[in-house]
């Protein structure tokens, strides 16, 4: 994440898990979580996506769409922002 007063400061953020499923959290985003470049960062990986996260019987999650806007999706489902047409088993 790009600092808005000083652009060569960056942040890192350590993200947990390792599938396409969204769980996991990402340690210290709460903080930085009101930051506009952060927020613009989230809402264009969300809205410029054509990715799609599905649910297979087991569980498990497959992907329809290139791997790396699907990491994305996942990232921004880890945040809170939710794609409504990915069906979560209840």
């Amino acid at each position: 994440m790009v600092n808005k007063e000083n652009a060569g400061d960056l942040g890192h953020f350590e993200v947990e898990g390792i599938s396409y499923k969204p769980e996991g959290s990402i340690k210290g985003i709460e903080a930085k979580i009101n930051d506009e470049n952060l927020k613009e960062f989230l809402n264009c990986a969300s809205i410029c996506n054509e990715s799609k996260l599905l649910v297979k019987e087991d569980g498990s999650v497959k992907i329809s769409g290139l791997p790396t806007e699907a990491a994305l999706k996942v990232l921004v489902e880890k945040v809170g922002i939710i794609d409504k047409n990915f069906k979560r088993n209840a």
